[in-house]
């Protein structure tokens, strides 16, 4: 199950350091009538099935989607992939991004958390709960495999929620990482 290291997936993450982001995808179900269900009775929170594509101004491309690197399910941070499938369907959501389109980002982190191994064994499994991108002089976006639902955070989930600014991210307890 564990491809990667912590180190190795920390680095994976600190290689966005740089990039400016010229485009944004979202990847959800092909649920039938043909809307968008990715959006959120929140005004700064997307739900999403699948995940994210940022493009980049170097046409460079990261999907942030949930994976088992480590343990079903953790954010997945995967260079030159799509967060999508042959059943998913696409959403260009740049103007969802505005704010953040044209910025570099300057900071680039990973929220670890841990889980106890369902054999019971007794031994705690390490994961990416969250990765945080900072943007030059406008804020920060977080991306958590979590998925809301009836105003309740479920972690674990095989679904990306992506939360703008820190404010929010405070009220929903997705961040600063419990001490």
């Amino acid at each position: 199950m564990n491809s990667l290291d912590e180190k190795s997936f920390d680095e994976r993450v600190s290689a966005l350091v740089g990039q400016t982001v010229r485009g944004v995808t979202y990847w959800e179900i092909a649920y039938e009538g043909g809307e968008p269900m990715w959006r959120s009775e929140l005004a700064d929170v997307d739900g999403l099935d699948f995940g994210v594509d940022l493009h980049f101004d170097d046409g460079a491309k990261v999907a942030l989607t949930w994976g088992s690197e480590f343990y079903s399910y953790g954010i997945s941070v995967q260079h030159g992939a799509s967060a999508g499938n042959e059943s998913a369907r696409s959403w260009d959501a740049t103007e969802r991004w505005r704010s953040f389109v044209g910025a570099t980002i300057t900071g680039a982190s990973v929220q670890w958390t841990w889980v106890e191994d369902v054999g019971g064994q007794g031994r705690r499994i390490v994961l990416p709960q969250d990765v945080r991108l900072d943007f030059d002089g406008v804020g920060a976006v977080f991306l958590s495999a979590l998925e809301r639902r009836d105003g309740l955070i479920l972690p674990l989930a095989d679904n990306v929620l992506v939360v703008f600014g820190e404010e929010t991210a405070r009220g929903l307890k997705i961040w600063p990482p419990p001490s």
